[in-house]
């Protein structure tokens, strides 16, 4: 029994409310909780499905503070038909990916399946004070 349920009942049973409102608010938090599991079922049906399936963008996302800098979004076709990985990104983000020890030629090296295997493993999230990097594929 959830702590809501148990203060429904409680109220009920100390008479703050009658057996019909007890039973509205029961039924109010019986919808929300199938709503929520509802929506972590569609979370992980989501997480699963991505991770078996080739990345379609790759994306770049800077924050600093509480502003949105650059949201960027290529898609991997684009790159893959001859644009260079690091040439996608923007001066800043390319410096401290390479000062991470990445070294984006290296893809162009790859055949297709290899290529969409390694950009759908790039997970890079740089924090710095109050800014953020994330460069990833989705």
């Amino acid at each position: 029994m959830t702590s809501e349920t148990s203060r429904v009942l409680d109220m009920l049973q100390e008479g703050k409310i009658d057996a019909e409102e007890a039973e509205r608010l029961l039924d109010v938090l019986y919808q929300n909780r199938s709503q929520e599991n509802a929506r972590s079922s569609s979370v992980v049906q989501t997480e699963v499905a991505s991770s078996t399936r080739r990345p379609k963008f790759l994306r770049v996302l800077i924050v600093d503070g509480d502003s949105e800098k650059v949201d960027v979004r290529v898609p991997l076709k684009l790159l893959r038909l001859g644009m260079p990985l690091a040439e996608a990104m923007p001066d800043g983000v390319r410096e401290t990916i390479s000062e991470q020890g990445i070294d984006l030629s290296k893809f162009a090296d790859l055949d297709d399946d290899e290529f969409y295997d390694a950009l759908g493993e790039l997970r890079v999230d740089i924090v710095d004070d109050d800014s953020t990097v994330r460069v990833f594929c989705e």
